[in-house]
């Protein structure tokens, strides 16, 4: 079993399914189960003279689950952040072509007045 398809059967069924039926005690074991199939892909990478590969993972093992762990305590985390990249792509088009003549105030206030339009919900 691959590590992408741990981390997408982690991420995108456990969690979903935990905000559709609220089992805590079902998204713990599947952190649990993720650690540990974690750990086993770890020792396979090891064993396979991968050892940057097999160090980097078991650095960002606990980054991996931060959604997750944000789900038991009530926080949403989307999967993915599509939004805020756009928004970012914009304000880099706009920092180039647009505003190559403001001033960094100018600019800054420019760029808040975007993103909060767009991404705050409570706006829309």
């Amino acid at each position: 079993m691959g590590f992408p398809f741990l981390l997408f059967n982690l991420s995108k069924n456990s969690v979903k399914k935990f905000w559709r039926d609220e089992d805590t005690e079902r998204l713990k074991n599947r952190i649990s189960w993720f650690r540990e199939e974690l750990d086993r892909w770890v020792e396979r990478a090891e064993g396979r003279n991968f050892a940057l590969t097999a160090n980097y993972i078991r650095r960002i093992r606990e980054k991996l689950l931060t959604f997750a762990e944000a789900a038991l305590r009530g926080d949403y985390v989307p999967y993915t952040n599509n939004k805020v990249e756009r928004e970012f792509r914009e304000n880099v088009y706009r920092t180039k072509r647009i505003g190559g003549s403001w001033s960094d105030d100018g600019l800054l206030n420019v760029s808040l007045c975007q993103f909060i339009s767009r991404l705050d919900e409570g706006l829309f």
